[in-house]
């Protein structure tokens, strides 16, 4: 609920267009007192809610995947060449 009440909230932070550029810049700071939190505003956006993950985590799995399948790779072709 936390989650879905926070970019309700970012939305309509988002939709207001009669504001001028001081009001938003205004706005900016005013989010931490109206309570959206920096930490919760980052744990929604940038965590994988299933396995309690950040970006950094995954970039680097899909990193050491693709180091896996670049080997598998590189002997399959090492396998290919020698049979010619």
């Amino acid at each position: 609920m936390t989650t879905n009440r926070l970019k309700d909230e970012l939305l309509e932070k988002c939709n207001k267009s009669d504001n001028s550029e001081s009001e938003e810049e205004e706005d900016e700071f005013e989010m931490d007192d109206e309570g959206v939190d920096m930490s919760d505003l980052l744990q929604t956006f940038f965590t994988d809610s299933k396995k309690n993950r950040n970006v950094c985590d995954i970039l680097v799995e899909i990193k050491r995947q693709f180091e896996v399948q670049n080997k598998l790779l590189l002997q399959i072709c090492e396998t290919l060449n020698k049979s010619k």
